[in-house]
């Protein structure tokens, strides 16, 4: 399986784009499988986006948004950033 992560804040579309801005606004309400987690992307809330947050690609490529303080969530970023090359 391959993987990646980035550190990079997801914006969908522009400040003068007319699409919808894609930003994560509440938390998964509870822990998602290590092994349905492919990587990791970091919402930064001093940005457009008003949450920290990290977002989660499954291997279906949904995304979810977890709470970075969790504790579950700090093991999944630890176990993708284990094994997976990141982008830069």
């Amino acid at each position: 399986m391959c993987c990646q992560k980035s550190y990079l804040v997801i914006y969908y579309t522009g400040f003068l784009s007319a699409g919808p801005l894609k930003c994560c606004t509440n938390y998964s309400p509870k822990p998602f499988p290590l092994n349905r987690l492919k990587h990791f992307s970091v919402q930064d809330a001093t940005g457009v986006c008003r949450l920290s947050a990290v977002i989660f690609t499954t291997l279906k490529n949904k995304k979810i948004c977890a709470d970075p303080e969790a504790a579950w969530v700090k093991d999944a970023v630890s176990h993708i950033s284990k094994y997976c090359t990141p982008l830069y």
